[in-house]
């Protein structure tokens, strides 16, 4: 890491190690030692997720509905129709919802009808 000249390959680095959980101490008179520093920290790591959403155009958050696509399906389910366990239905819902829109800071199912859902869905 130290050996390295180019600030660029050294932010990368930065950011693998602090994937990596850890954290490589710095001599304070190196270039860049407070941004390198935050990075491995991973200090701004939530605004890094969002930055990568916007130029993504993935800012609005989805619903398990939106993923699963299941609308665009026009197969017949096997066996006399039966369907799948509506626990373990909601329960993918549950994991799926959060899977999606974990580094976003917002989702659709429990934020705007979150009451509705957890009441419907308790047991």
């Amino acid at each position: 890491f130290n050996s390295c000249e180019d600030s660029t390959i050294k932010r990368q680095l930065a950011f693998m190690l602090g994937r990596q959980q850890f954290y490589l101490e710095l001599p304070e008179e190196a270039e860049d030692y407070d941004d390198l520093n935050e990075i491995m920290s991973n200090v701004q790591l939530n605004n890094h997720f969002l930055n990568l959403a916007r130029e993504l155009d993935i800012m609005e958050a989805k619903t398990p509905d939106d993923v699963y696509k299941s609308h665009l399906d026009n197969v017949r389910p096997a066996f006399g129709g039966s369907s799948v366990d509506s626990a373990r239905q909601n329960l993918a819902s549950s994991f799926v919802n959060g899977f999606i829109n974990t580094g976003f800071g917002q989702d659709k199912l429990l934020m705007e009808d979150g009451n509705k859902w957890l009441y419907k869905n308790k047991e």
